[in-house]
């Protein structure tokens, strides 16, 4: 019996076929083939690569700050909020309860010496809130944006429900203030008062229970109205009026003289010796004032203080040199004040 033969598939891999000679060759060179095989080529995948994350990372980041601040914000709100309702803090208040002026005189160099005293009056409010007012603090007094005198407050704690009174010397120097002298001159002839402001640079530090905040700076502006002394005018009768014009007219016969001896001066213009009556004497409330007291020390006393008509139709006075002051005072301008008033 013969033997049956197995028979086994096996794969045979189609071989490619490459034309032997080239394909723009004659054809009786390559003869006739009988069938050609399609050419077969190699398909390589491609792979792709990811866009990068660094845009991605960005808006993250982004995202994430954004969060961080909202909740940074949230959470100091809600801190102040439960302050607020705890402490329930109050503003401190502040007056200038009263302004004293010590000095306000025109010097020979037409510079303004100033010296005020002001009653500072501070409250505070708080029931749960102190108060610490530290070094470095600055008070000043402007009339028209200039510059009069300034000074600080002392350092020291306030506590809770409670009003501190500070008297504070303010004192300065203004240069060229022959002008000021005369708007100032005007402003009070015209209206009776001159308007001032006070300005205050206050560094503090609050106190929440035992906690002490950072020091913050306080700035205060309050507007001043200076009235002038009205009842030392020379219009009123009897032995006080007596009194009060020969108190005037000494006062102003020392800082005439003075002026004039202490600046070495002959001669001086009208104008420029009432703004130093002005300014020296602060019983004067106005120009018209002290022209009156000037023509009353030229009628009392002919032989010390006398004017005259320059070529440029100003009018200038000048006075004598005196030994004996006292003496020439209380002889003469006593009793022409008391001959006068009878």
């Amino acid at each position: 019996m013969a033997e049956h033969q197995k028979i086994y598939p096996v794969d045979i891999e189609t071989p490619v076929t490459v034309p032997l000679v080239p394909h723009q060759a004659p054809k009786s060179e390559i003869g006739s083939p009988g069938h050609q095989y399609p050419s077969q080529q190699r398909t390589i995948p491609v792979k792709h690569s990811r866009p990068p994350r660094k845009r991605s990372c960005l808006c993250r980041c982004f995202c994430w700050t954004i969060s961080l601040l909202l909740l940074i914000v949230i959470v100091i709100a809600a801190i102040v909020g439960i302050l607020f309702l705890v402490f329930q803090p109050k503003l401190p208040k502040y007056s200038v309860d009263s302004l004293r002026v010590s000095e306000f005189s025109l010097n020979t160099d037409m510079s303004l010496s100033a010296q005020f005293n002001v009653m500072v009056t501070a409250r505070n409010p708080n029931k749960k809130i102190g108060i610490y007012y530290g070094k470095g603090s600055r008070l000043r007094v402007y009339y028209t944006n200039i510059k009069l005198c300034e000074g600080s407050l002392p350092k020291f704690y306030q506590g809770h429900r409670n009003t501190t009174e500070l008297d504070v010397a303010l004192t300065g120097q203004t240069n060229n203030a022959s002008t000021l002298l005369t708007t100032l001159s005007q402003e009070q002839q015209t209206t009776g008062t001159v308007h001032l402001t006070l300005r205050a640079d206050v560094p503090i530090r609050v106190k929440l229970g035992k906690l002490k905040l950072p020091r913050v700076k306080f700035v205060v502006k309050c507007n001043l109205v200076v009235q002038g002394n009205r009842d030392q005018k020379m219009n009123q009768g009897g032995r006080g009026k007596c009194q009060q014009m020969l108190t005037s007219l000494t006062k102003s016969f020392y800082l005439i003289d003075h002026h004039f001896q202490s600046a070495n001066y002959k001669q001086i213009t009208k104008e420029e010796l009432l703004h130093k009556m002005i300014s020296d004497n602060f019983e004067l409330d106005s120009m018209r004032e002290a022209e009156e007291q000037l023509e009353l020390l030229e009628d009392f006393l002919p032989s010390w203080i006398s004017r005259k008509l320059s070529s440029g139709s100003l009018i200038l006075y000048g006075v004598e040199k005196v030994s004996d002051r006292d003496s020439m005072l209380a002889e003469k301008l006593k009793e022409a004040v008391e001959g006068y008033v009878g």
